[in-house]
């Protein structure tokens, strides 16, 4: 996971399973099925939480970033994926998450 803790592999917004399976030396399989077993998440649903966590951090750091430096400071693709991935984590919109994560500080 030092991929993921410590290299902060997931703020490639271009990264990939098989990228990860490289990288450790197995095939996209095995990386999927560890993920899945450990995590009882997907590939990407597990990477983009990594993502949201660093996206609580940069909103806490940075409340003035546009959402397109949110994006891009977080390793999603776009805007777009950016608040997929907040709803589908959080049920909110980007905006009412920001403006919670910010109101904690």
């Amino acid at each position: 996971m030092s991929l993921f803790n410590e290299q902060k592999v997931y703020l490639n917004n271009r990264l990939t399973i098989v990228e990860i399976a490289q990288l450790v030396g197995t095939n996209r399989t095995y990386v999927s099925t560890m993920i899945n077993q450990n995590f009882n998440e997907n590939f990407c649903t597990f990477v983009n939480n990594y993502r949201l966590e660093e996206l609580n951090l940069v909103i806490k750091k940075h409340p003035e970033f546009t959402n397109q430096l949110l994006a891009e400071s977080c390793g999603f693709g776009s805007v777009d994926s950016l608040k997929r991935a907040v709803k589908s984590k959080t049920n909110k919109t980007l905006q009412t998450w920001k403006t919670e994560t910010l109101s904690v500080l």
